[in-house]
């Protein structure tokens, strides 16, 4: 398949809510539905970021995955779906990987994401360029180690970025 079109050109398979297992509104935040997601083959995956537990001095903080609009407060550290889209991202697909994460993180938890983002998928992520800086579509280059596509990330507010952005 030609893979050099800008990414606007595919058809991308995609998960709201990637992490919840069960109903939006009543299910469990959990690793296996990620695994279940990229098992399956979507290539664009959602993570609903916020703050963990308030940490003691000293102890670095720990950013979550939940539903923020549901009954159920259960979550996962951010840092055991990293590690789950690291070991799964391409088993099923060699295609890009697009992480949406709807941030809902203070400041200092963002610089954790990041610390996170870095640790767990740092040599799969492509650096791409603010779409507001650099207005040309985003490209994902290959790996120049494994020759796979690497993985991305999109915030919301601020288009496609890596944690070096």
């Amino acid at each position: 398949q030609d893979m050099t079109q800008p990414l606007s050109s595919y058809f991308i398979s995609s998960s709201h809510n990637t992490f919840l297992d069960g109903p939006q509104l009543g299910g469990r935040s959990c690793t296996a539905a990620i695994r279940r997601a990229l098992l399956s083959g979507v290539r664009m995956i959602e993570l609903d970021c916020y703050n963990g537990q308030s940490s003691s001095e000293g102890q670095r903080l720990q950013p979550v995955v939940r539903h923020g609009n549901s009954k159920s407060e259960a979550s996962i550290p951010l840092e055991e779906a990293l590690d789950e889209i690291r070991q799964f991202a391409f088993t099923k697909s060699q295609y890009p990987l697009i992480l949406t994460l709807e941030n809902h993180c203070s400041p200092d938890y963002q610089r954790a994401q990041v610390a996170l983002l870095d640790l767990y998928l740092g040599d799969m992520l492509a650096v791409v360029p603010n779409s507001r800086q650099d207005p040309k579509p985003a490209q994902f280059p290959a790996n120049e180690e494994s020759g796979r596509p690497t993985a991305g990330t999109r915030d919301q507010r601020r288009g496609f970025a890596s944690p070096a952005a």
